[in-house]
């Protein structure tokens, strides 16, 4: 098939496609546009409306009004957006101002809560309670959810403890993630679990245990929590406003007698500023409804540099050794 020939074959699909997207383009930019625009136009509109049943009005009164109320909507629509933005930081830097304390070192052989709201959390062992107790640094790792009493008392429904014990209570690795080891604690090429330690604790006459417990006081408690000052998007009219924030926060308690003193709190907050000019996304429906919302740049974080993966929680060495 020569060149000529190819394009003499597509050409009328290809000239067809072009006619329709010259049609369909503009049109679907105006749907996304029209509640914007009325929002503009209709303040005008209205004036211009009551003007018309005034006494005595005059004709360039008449022009000049609507006029001057569309200038000051259009200049309102960079005036508020820059504002609310402006306060939205505010606000998430407000959420940072109460952070303080520094990352502990802890003593070895502590019992550790650990207490999360996040939705996929689980009782499980993961990645923290495993180096927790394989290092050492922790004899217990419990896992709770917010508004268990880590003071004192009991909840209502009951947390899980992970513990090293000796054979003769009995093994259960059922709660024990697989969770792969990193690069410099295997040789090269390796790729091995953390749970592999348990064979040079069954080797001392220790295994690994989870039981439910209703008593969750603990030397150390560590929080982490997630909260948003309005909803991360509108699921109904009610939601439509000019703020979305959201945040995290991880602290950490240290048990002192009978109470909790905080030794660290560390915030991560976030915002999603409105696109200037403001604009309005009309609603949508497709299997579910989704209500109007004012258009929006990407999320913005506001963070301290800080440590990652466990030296957020402490500074102990725990790398994983022997596996």
């Amino acid at each position: 098939m020569t060149l000529l020939a190819a394009i003499a074959m597509f050409a009328p699909g290809l000239v067809a496609f072009l006619l329709i997207l010259m049609v369909t383009l503009p049109l679907v930019m105006l749907i996304e546009m029209l509640p914007t625009l009325w929002l503009y136009v209709t303040p005008a509109l209205l004036v211009y409306a009551l003007l018309r049943f005034v006494p005595g009005i005059g004709r360039r009164a008449l022009k000049l009004m609507p006029s001057a109320v569309l200038a000051m909507t259009v200049a309102a629509s960079f005036i508020v957006p820059v504002l609310m933005n402006t306060e939205s930081q505010r606000r998430a830097a407000m959420l940072l101002s109460s952070d303080s304390g520094t990352v502990p070192r802890m003593p070895d052989g502590v019992s550790i809560m650990y207490v999360s709201d996040h939705p996929l959390a689980d009782t499980k062992c993961e990645e923290e309670c495993q180096r927790f107790l394989f290092t050492g640094v922790a004899r217990s790792f419990g896992v709770a959810k917010p508004g268990a009493s880590t003071i004192r008392g009991s909840i209502a429904s009951p947390a899980v403890i992970h513990r090293i014990v000796p054979l003769a209570q009995g093994c259960d690795n059922r709660l024990l993630r697989d969770v792969f080891a990193d690069d410099d604690e295997v040789a090269r090429g390796e790729r091995r679990y953390l749970s592999e330690k348990l064979r040079q604790f069954r080797v001392k006459g220790q295994c690994f245990r989870s039981d439910p417990v209703q008593d969750v006081r603990a030397d150390f408690v560590l929080v982490e929590t997630a909260s948003s000052l309005e909803p991360r998007r509108a699921e109904n009219w009610s939601d439509l406003r000019f703020h979305r924030i959201t945040f995290s926060r991880r602290e950490i308690f240290r048990r002192d007698g009978d109470g909790l003193v905080p030794i660290l709190r560390r915030t991560y907050a976030e915002y999603a500023p409105l696109k200037i000019p403001l604009m309005f996304r009309p609603p949508f429906v497709f299997d579910t409804a989704t209500p109007g919302e004012w258009m929006r740049h990407e999320w913005v974080a506001l963070e301290r540099e800080e440590p990652r993966g466990m030296a957020r929680w402490a500074s102990n060495d725990f790398r994983v050794t022997g596996l």
